[in-house]
Order: C-alpha cells, then structure tokens, then sequence
C-alpha cells in the first residue's frame, strides 16, 4: 500500500513523498528505539536527518545522470525506506542502464570517502582543521549511513539497484523472466539466511535487512509493478529487442552447437525477411534434443497458435489478457514483423 503527495517539480519533474508500509514499520522502529532509550533524543534527531538527507543526495545522483543523458524523468519519489526514480519509457542503451542504476551508490560513497578523508585530517591534528567531539560524531555519522547506503543498495536484490543491475545484465544474455525470477529468488534466499546468521552472532538489527528482502520477494510474486502512467502506451515501448531468433530452416542440431542451450522459454522462429513464423517451447525444444532428433527444423517445432501481440496493443489491454492466463512471455509483431519479446516481468523502470 503506497500514499504518496506531490511537493513540487524540478527541472520538469514532479517530486512526490511517498508513505508505505514499509515506512511506517521502520517510523514505529525508530520511534520504538527513542522510548527505549537506545538512542538519545539528539542522535535520533541527527540520525533521522543525516538519513533523509543521504537519501535525497542518492536519488538526486538517478537524476542528473537521467539529465546528462537526455532521458524524460516522469517523477522522482521520497519515503522513509529509501525512494525512486521513474523514467518515461525510453530506449535505453545497456551502458546508459549501467550508469543510470550505480549513480545512486557512486554519489554515497563519494560523500562517505570524502568524510572520512576530512575525518582522518582532523583526527590527526593537521593545524588546518580543528572539530570538537559533537562534530566529528556528526561526520561518523554521515560516513556510516551513505557508506551503508551506497554498499547495500548494490546488492542484486529488488527494489534495491543491484537487483536492476542484476536484471540488465541478465537481459543482456537474453535470460528469460523465467529463468531470471530463478536467479533471482535463489540469490534473495541465500542473502536472507545469510543476514538472519548475522543476527545471531553479531548485532540484532542485520534481522532488518532479511525481512526486507524477504517482503519484496514477497510482494514482487503477488503483484506486477506497473505504472499507471503507461497503460495507454503501445505494447511496442516495452519489447525486449535483443532476443535471439531462429530461422525456420535452422535443425536443432545446429541450435544446440552454437548456443549450447536456448536462454528463453519460448524461441521465436522468424523468416529472413522479418515475418514471424510462430514460437518453440523450451519444453518441446528439450524433449527433442534429449530424444537426439537433432535433424529436425524448427519449423517443425513451431506453435503457430501461440498469441502474438500486435504492436499497436496498449498496455492496459495486453495486461487484461494477462491475468486472464498463463502466459509469462509473448512475442510482438507489427504487421506480421517479428518486432522484439514482452517480458512482464520486466518491465521495470524504477532505480
């Protein structure tokens, strides 16, 4: 559950502070450590605001970078966890994803190693700065939260940005929203076992972080994070591009000797002059070649009944169709031309 209220615009951007469930857990938390006297009224105060602050340096980083390079930014988000940045949808080239997502974490440890660069040249008493203890607290501070901040978001976990790092980097292979929810779901296991030992036989508060992600994993499997903005658009914004296509002529055999092994669930099958032909399922692609039926043609193979969207379809109808089935990816067409592969999954813009 999200509320969220626009404060002002920027540079053409609307900028919003959002209030989530997760927000209100962590308010009640730091509330909680106030009464409990874990933390004194001063340092809960100085920490909240080092924290906003950290924040807002590290959406501001998303930001400019989307400036630089000339990419529309619809709106960027402030809440209690941390915030977003949401780009229209545009064709972003790998190395621009690359920058767009470590922008954040490169702007906090910047600012973390220049502290402790400051820090360092004050505890050593160089004559050129003198900082009473009040101010050298407040600069550990500040070096902690944005070097926890910029090191933790590039865990290759949703929301975080290593989890879109991740993501681009496994699109780049061609791997499927299927094979990539695999990966994805063991690397969030893992590193939730892992924090929860951390907890144990170091501080309690590593707990925070495996329920963290725990959540998303959670939340992430019982709804598609859409945006409401682009329900009108055409399907044709979101097409994967780059996904390997397979002439119908092509045997299995040659299939397997020069990919080794398909990297999506369905293979589209597309003539040379663009037509698109119909789908292979990974499943019937397997149970071939384990049967050793490597002369067979992929046409042979092909499901020419399998749904295609057609490019001009917006969004919000090619979703209706969604929860109405099964289908987790379908190949995109304009006027009969194989254009690219909808990934639901996928479709993801937020930093």
């Amino acid at each position: 559950m999200i509320w969220k209220i626009k404060i002002l615009s920027f540079a053409r951007t609307a900028i919003y502070v959002q209030i989530t469930i997760w927000g209100i857990l962590v308010g009640i938390l730091l509330v909680g450590l106030f009464f409990l006297q874990v933390v004194s009224f001063y340092n809960y105060v100085v920490l909240l605001s080092v924290y906003v602050v950290s924040i807002i340096f590290h959406e501001f980083g998303h930001f400019f970078v989307a400036l630089y390079y000339h990419y529309p930014v619809h709106s960027l988000n402030f809440s209690l966890i941390g915030g977003n940045i949401r780009l229209y949808p545009v064709d972003v080239p790998y190395a621009h994803q690359i920058r767009l997502a470590i922008a954040g974490s490169l702007v906090n440890l910047t600012l973390a190693f220049l502290v402790f660069l400051f820090c360092s040249i004050a505890v050593n008493k160089i004559n050129l700065i003198s900082l009473n203890l009040h101010q050298l607290n407040l600069l550990k501070d500040i070096f902690w939260i944005n070097a926890g901040m910029g090191a933790l978001n590039l865990l290759p976990v949703y929301p975080l940005d290593g989890g879109f790092l991740l993501e681009t980097w496994l699109r780049k292979k061609n791997v499927s929203i299927y094979h990539f929810e695999q990966i994805a779901h063991s690397i969030e296991i893992s590193l939730s076992v892992i924090f929860l030992m951390f907890a144990i036989w170091l501080k309690w508060w590593w707990i925070i972080l495996s329920m963290f992600i725990l959540s998303n994993r959670f939340f992430r499997k019982v709804r598609i994070q859409w945006t409401e903005e682009w329900f009108t658009l055409p399907v044709s914004e979101f097409v994967v591009q780059d996904v390997q296509t397979f002439p119908p002529e092509q045997l299995l055999g040659e299939v397997v000797q020069e990919f080794q092994f398909p990297h999506s669930i369905i293979l589209p099958v597309v003539k040379k002059d663009g037509h698109f032909v119909g789908i292979v399922t990974e499943h019937d692609f397997n149970q071939q070649v384990n049967h050793g039926n490597l002369w067979v043609p992929m046409e042979q193979l092909c499901h020419k009944d399998y749904p295609v969207l057609e490019a001009s379809q917006s969004l919000g109808k090619v979703l209706s169709f969604l929860k109405k089935t099964h289908y987790k990816v379908l190949p995109v067409v304009s006027q009969g031309k194989y254009i690219g592969m909808f990934y639901p999954g996928l479709i993801r813009k937020n930093f």
